[in-house]
Order: C-alpha cells, then structure tokens, then sequence
C-alpha cells in the first residue's frame, strides 16, 4: 500500500493507494485533510499496514485495516506548530516518531489514549526531515542548523544520540537513509553541492561522495551505490558511486578510443588503458 499527499493549496488530503500491480495503481480511498484548513503534509502508514498518521498542525491516527473505508481514532496535537515528518520505528506498528519546526523530534505511543515516550535529544527546534532504517532502531534527520543527526531508537523509552553530521553550510531540507542504516543521503540548499552521500560503517563518518550542480531534489536507488537526482531544469539523473560501474557509464559516453598518435602525442609512458 502506498499514500501520497501534497500541500501546494488548501484542505489536500492524503490518498491511499493498491500497489500491488506497480504498473496499474488503484486507488482505494481519500483521507480528509486536517482540521481548520490545513493541508496534509505528511503521512506514514504502519509495517503491518492498519494504521495511518497524517501531519500538519497535529498528527491524525486513521484505522485502514479497511483501506477502503478509513476510520479516525484517538490522534496527537501538543503545539508542534507544524508536523514535517511522520515515521514509524520498530515493529510493534503503536511507536512514532513526529518530526516539528517548533519542538524538535518526540516518539509517541499511538492508541486508545496516545502519549509521548521521549523527547529525542540534541533535535531541539527546527526539523525538516526524518528517515527511518529498514528494522527501526535508526533514526535520520535534517535540521535548520545545517546539521544532519542519528539516533539509536532501540529503547524509545531512552533514544540515544550517534551521530552529528556536520558539512552543509544551509539547513538540511531532506534525508535518505539505506535500509541498512550504513549510508545516509543529505540534500540542502547548498551553492553549487547541495547533496551529501555519508558513509555510517566506520568511527568516523564523512562523505564519500558530493554532488555538485543545480540539484532540486535526490534519493538513494534500490541498487547498492545509486542516486536518483531531479534538476532544476527538470531533468532527472542517476549517478553511482561504485568507481568501477562509473568507469562503465564514463566510457560509455566517452567514444572512440585514442589511436596510437594520439597517446604518444598525450600521454607518457606506460600507458595503460582506462576504458577495455
């Protein structure tokens, strides 16, 4: 099952989509927009796929164990001024982490009578995007400081901070992390490298790859080293960051290989072919 939603104009909800044939979606019903106008802007649904959370100045629980026929039960509103992004951590399908501009990132109990667990630390203020880890006991996200963040959410009941990412010189407007937790993809609105490719697996994480260019909009592919990238002039591009899969598309576009005259006259001694 799939949701999508917008808030390019008033009162957008939220979709729920069968995509089950990727090639023919169908769509299975439409979920109100928030109370008093404002738009859906986020939404996550459950791993056991029953339960569906929309953002926008509160976070509204739905009941889709009949995705036709949404339900609304008991949801959270605590001043977050405006939800940015909703995740579900863990598998017990009742612990979410809410992402605000206003009170940083908190993890709540969802049901008959929903509360907070914890305050995530170190996310005071102003979150723009979380990212969650295929098993759930990691936890992304951008912040308006320009910073990216990590968290252990193992325990919700006590999140522990990892690891602060620090590069970006504007504020960090969307993550993407590997299922398994071991890259993390940033995209600001950095001149000129707006988008980060970090590697989590060693002690001290940097990036391994930046893209430069003007980049609107980027997400990690299905394959292990891919980038999915929009541009600004509307163009979508891929990029890997496997050298030797780069050396492949490289030659691809490269063409007609050097002829002898032209390696001695470029080239000194020995030479060895890039491209075979």
């Amino acid at each position: 099952m799939l949701t999508t939603h917008g808030y390019d104009v008033d009162e957008t909800p939220a979709c729920l989509w069968n995509i089950s044939d990727p090639h023919d979606p169908r769509l299975l019903s439409v979920v109100p927009a928030a109370r008093g106008g404002n738009n859906v802007r986020s939404a996550a649904i459950s791993p056991d796929n029953r339960t569906l959370v929309t953002g926008a100045q509160e976070a509204l629980v739905w009941d889709i164990s009949n995705p036709k026929k949404p339900e609304q039960r008991p949801g959270v509103s605590d001043g977050f001024r405006t939800v940015t992004e909703l995740a579900f951590t863990g598998r017990d399908n009742t612990t979410l982490a809410i992402s605000t501009y206003a009170a940083g990132v908190q993890l709540w109990k969802i049901g008959p009578r929903p509360a907070r667990i914890a305050f995530v630390p170190g996310s005071t203020g102003d979150i723009g995007s979380m990212a969650v880890s295929r098993d759930g006991r990691i936890l992304a996200a951008g912040s308006g400081d320009h910073d990216a963040y990590m968290w252990d959410v193992s325990r919700p009941a006590a999140p522990r901070l990892l690891r602060r990412l620090v590069g970006h010189t504007t504020r960090v407007w969307k993550v993407h992390l590997s299922p398994d937790g071991g890259r993390l993809l940033t995209t600001s609105l950095d001149v000129g490298a707006p988008v980060r490719l970090w590697d989590l697996t060693g002690r001290s994480p940097g990036p391994y790859a930046i893209l430069r260019g003007r980049i609107r909009a980027a997400t990690l592919t299905g394959d292990a080293d891919g980038i999915a990238t929009v541009m600004t002039d509307g163009s979508m591009r891929t990029w890997h960051t496997d050298p030797d899969r780069f050396a492949v598309t490289a030659c691809g576009l490269a063409g007609a290989p050097m002829t002898a005259g032209e390696r001695d006259l470029y080239l000194a001694p020995p030479y060895e072919p890039a491209c075979h």
